[in-house]
């Protein structure tokens, strides 16, 4: 009872037009589908660039700031008096502003 609109709309047709109207039925949802995960997949490979652009900024940053524990140490040494850490301490601070 319940199907019986759908049936007599459906016996107006020829076969040739209900195979297409099922076959868009099944194709709608999967081309939806499809755009759906093809759409997420460009968010992932997005994002994936993104982080690719951030290492190019943390490699020579990491590079630099690596040396400034050794650099702070010697510069701490040198105010608190110890004169020798001075010839040490140029080197290294040679080495911070050449990176």
């Amino acid at each position: 009872m319940l199907t019986a609109p759908a049936a007599a709309l459906m016996n107006k047709f020829s076969c040739a037009k209900k195979m297409l109207i099922i076959s868009f039925a099944f194709i709608i949802p999967l081309a939806s589908t499809y755009y759906f995960l093809l759409s997420e997949q460009m968010i992932a490979i997005n994002f994936a660039q993104k982080e690719q652009r951030g290492l190019e900024y943390i490699i020579p940053l990491r590079q630099l700031i690596q040396h400034f524990p050794e650099h702070r140490g010697m510069t701490n040494g040198f105010l608190a008096g110890n004169r020798n850490i001075k010839e040490k301490s140029l080197p290294n601070g040679g080495r911070l502003l050449k990176t």
